[in-house]
């Protein structure tokens, strides 16, 4: 009984771990590549983040400088949290996908700066928000 007990909860910790949503958050700053998303040294955990992953953009205007900035591609996220005085990018032909916010929508940029001006997702909200949600 011992033995299929701590099967059973080997299992299951396995299980939540393969579905256990992580966090990432954004640096900056790597030579050369300082604003660019899909840059693994540009996030402190060390990897680009996926649909499974939270993202959290903090102000760095007093440590690397560099806003993180998406070109030409689409990016799927499971949340995205810019912090007070934060800054996100999207230039042409990007996108970004919330998949834990059902009330956006992605849309073509406008290639211009989003400032979260101290509320959270205003970035993405400015960004993609479809009007009426």
């Amino acid at each position: 009984m011992k033995r299929t007990l701590c099967i059973v909860a080997l299992f299951t910790l396995i299980g939540l771990n393969l579905h256990a949503q992580r966090t990432a958050t954004w640096k900056g700053g790597t030579p050369g590549r300082s604003n660019v998303w899909n840059c693994p040294t540009n996030w402190k955990e060390g990897r680009v983040p996926d649909e499974f992953t939270h993202v959290i953009i903090p102000d760095v205007s007093t440590s690397t400088f560099s806003y993180p900035s998406i070109k030409n591609a689409t990016i799927v996220v499971a949340s995205l949290y810019c912090m007070p005085g934060a800054k996100l990018r999207l230039r042409a032909n990007a996108r970004l996908v919330e998949l834990d916010n059902p009330g956006c929508k992605p849309t073509k940029s406008r290639a211009k700066w989003a400032e979260s001006n101290g509320k959270s997702d205003t970035a993405v909200s400015m960004l993609h928000h479809t009007s009426g949600h």
